[in-house]
């Protein structure tokens, strides 16, 4: 049975730390390496994420160690109550094919890309409330990117598209306060629908 799942991923600009423990709901840190901002929360989960867990930890036990050396960005450990683990670490992009499958299941059940995200909304949001804009409109942009499109839903109303076009002719007429705060209302948005879309409960708003 296993008694804890863990996600850490990292790269030049972040590091976060996702983990579970005895039910689906998922503890995350964050930490902005640029700026050194820091945030930890809570994800409230659906009631079958923990059976996703333990299905993961299953499908993990079974892939091939790797052994080719190759520098890590993301690693997954699982603890079971017999007192052994399994480690899968990985690159990005992956270029192992049968890591590929574990990959994409991972970062749905451990809310990576939402993680990421949220951490550069709340880093955003404390850098503009110093009225810092350049530097919110920058973080604002790497959540966007994180999330990539992953909050996509066909049966939701989304006019995100639209407000990111104007953020960015705002940027570039140097009008970086408005620039960023389209940003933010771009970023919470998608925010939003990815929660909305995998049953979480969202815990980011403007601030």
């Amino acid at each position: 049975m296993l008694r804890k799942a863990t996600y850490t991923g990292t790269n030049d600009g972040y590091r976060v730390e996702i983990y579970a423990e005895g039910s689906g709901s998922l503890k995350a840190r964050f930490v902005d390496k640029k700026t050194g901002f820091t945030e930890s929360w809570q994800i409230d989960t659906d009631k079958q994420n923990w059976e996703r867990l333990e299905a993961l930890a299953k499908q993990a036990s079974q892939l091939p160690a790797k052994t080719d050396g190759t520098s890590v960005s993301d690693e997954w450990f699982f603890d079971f109550n017999d007192g052994k683990s399994v480690r899968i670490a990985s690159t990005h992009p992956e270029q192992d094919p049968s890591y590929l499958s574990f990959r994409e299941k991972a970062e749905q059940i451990f809310a990576a890309q939402y993680v990421v995200a949220k951490g550069f909304l709340d880093a955003g949001q404390r850098s503009a409330s110093l009225q810092h804009w350049k530097v919110s409109a920058g973080q604002f942009k790497e959540g966007i990117a994180a999330l990539g499109d992953s909050y996509v839903d066909t049966n939701a109303l989304d006019d995100s598209g639209m407000r990111l076009v104007l953020a960015q002719s705002d940027e570039k007429k140097g009008e970086v306060m408005r620039a960023s705060r389209v940003y933010e209302t771009v970023l919470l948005t998608r925010l939003h629908l990815y929660a909305n879309k995998e049953n979480i409960k969202d815990h980011s708003s403007i601030k």
